[in-house]
């Protein structure tokens, strides 16, 4: 196998007919803010390596969902592993316990995944990539929903396109998808910077508008309610820093202060009312970084904090976990262009 997966331009794909043109909606306008000073102080935090997830994955998803005794489980989902290409396997890690359990796997192995979005304590995974019966590589239009109650999966409503490497949120009980590179929007527009929304009430999908910029294989999180997407992929095929916010009441984009550089293979997650992206994996500039940023709506300013131990590390997933009150973030997977991170590795940040 080889690591085409990250550039969707190198791909060979499918030949998917086109779904037909998205409703007619009027753009959003964007609006600019100043981009201050980037702080680089290191503010603090602390890395602990926990017990080592199973499989060794990278490009994987991951989210959390609390079990019947209130202790808050990761569900390490798909990914690609070096030995075996892209797997279906789901792996729950047990923050209160320490412990991996195999769980329920994927229908079809996926990798570079848009993310996931806990809704109703289900986990809802959109689109990603597969490999096909003549080994080349597929997009996966599927919505996949896991119950972790009954360790099952359940096929919705596919996307209106075929998307992956893109960023997920949840605001209201509804699930918010920018896609990072697209399959059948014309051969124009392989980066994408569409943002759609799905309702699981009506098992449905709404096409929003477009953001200002693409962040295929970026990070983001939803915080008070608006939608964060930094990094990636940026339509010219090169890794960008530029930060976008989404608020769902006016429809509207703003851009904000750009990441203190350009990263790709990042991952995301809100914590203390702030944005933290961890890990960098810029295959073309043939760096794996274990840098953490984090990003204050508030200030509209990014900090350094500690890096993560060890070695570089790109392409991993992370998850924000809250246990006895505290709040910690827990990254897993992973790889760096040494081969020093095996894949395997779980490690828990606390603020």
């Amino acid at each position: 196998m080889n690591r085409l997966w990250l550039f969707p331009l190198g791909l060979s794909s499918l030949g998917i007919a086109s779904c037909g043109p998205e409703p007619a909606l009027m753009e959003p306008a964007t609006t600019e803010k100043p981009a201050p000073i980037t702080s680089l102080a290191v503010a603090g935090g602390t890395w602990t390596t926990r017990a080592p997830m199973p499989t060794p994955r990278a490009y994987l998803a991951a989210g959390v969902q609390n079990n019947s005794q209130g202790q808050p489980v990761l569900y390490a989902i798909g990914g690609f592993d070096p030995g075996a290409g892209p797997v279906r396997t789901v792996e729950g890690y047990n923050f209160a316990t320490d412990q991996w359990a195999s769980r329920a796997s994927l229908h079809v192995a996926l990798t570079n995944t848009n993310g996931v979005g806990v809704i109703g304590g289900k986990l809802y995974l959109s689109g990603g990539f597969f490999e096909t019966a003549e080994g080349l590589t597929g997009y996966h239009p599927g919505l996949n929903v896991y119950d972790p109650l009954r360790n099952s999966w359940t096929r919705k409503a596919d996307m209106p396109r075929r998307f992956a490497q893109g960023i997920t949120g949840v605001i209201a009980g509804k699930l918010y998808v920018m896609p990072g590179s697209c399959n059948n929007c014309g051969s124009q527009e392989r980066i994408t910077s569409r943002l759609y929304r799905y309702d699981p009430l009506t098992n449905s999908w709404q096409f929003l508008s477009r953001g200002p910029h693409a962040h295929a294989s970026g990070a983001g999180a939803v915080i008070n309610g608006k939608f964060y997407v930094a990094g990636g992929i940026g339509a010219d095929n090169r890794p960008t820093n530029q930060l976008d916010v989404y608020d769902p009441a006016t429809n509207r984009w703003t851009t904000l202060a750009p990441l203190p550089e350009a990263r790709s293979g990042i991952a995301g997650t809100s914590l203390q009312g702030k944005l933290f992206i961890f890990g960098k994996s810029n295959v073309g500039e043939g760096e794996w970084q274990n840098q953490v940023d984090a990003y204050d709506p508030v200030t509209n300013t990014w900090t350094a904090k500690t890096p993560m131990p060890g070695a570089g590390v790109g392409d991993l997933a992370v998850a924000r976990v809250t246990y006895q009150g505290n709040s910690h973030v827990v990254a897993v997977g992973g790889h760096d262009i040494e081969g020093s991170n095996p894949g395997n590795v779980t490690q828990v940040y606390t603020p």
